[in-house]
Order: structure tokens, then sequence, then C-alpha cells
């Protein structure tokens, strides 16, 4: 699913630790935006939701993983 050439172009200038915590920080806040995007839906929200998906769209692309993107 990662594009791992793409991906280590990227982060080999960051560091072990700095790399870590971004994924941690992505695995945080992930349950909290999956639930704020079935929220919006429900709601119709759709200004929110296309903020909502594109914040974690941003998010995940970081990682150069194609297929969560589209």
């Amino acid at each position: 699913m990662i594009d791992w050439q793409k991906y280590n172009d990227t982060f080999q200038w960051y560091g072990k630790d700095v790399e870590i915590e971004l994924i941690g920080i992505l695995k945080e806040e992930y349950d909290d935006s999956i639930a704020k995007i079935a929220r919006n839906v429900a709601e119709r929200d759709f200004e929110q939701l296309k903020f909502n998906t594109h914040s974690l769209k941003g998010s995940i692309s970081n990682y150069h993983a194609p297929e969560p993107v589209e």
C-alpha cells in the first residue's frame, strides 16, 4: 500500500524519532477524524465533510499510500 521508495526519499531526512512521532500523531488522530467524517455525513454537513476528508487525505498522503488517498 505504501510506496516505500517515495516514503524513504521523504523521511530519510527526519530521523527515526521524528518519523515515529509523526506516525504516532496520525494514529492518535485517525479515529477522531473518521468519527468527524461519519458525523458530517449523518448531518449532511458537506462543508465540514470536505474539510475533514481533505485533512485526513493530506495526513495520509505524507506516507505515499496512493490507495487510501484515492
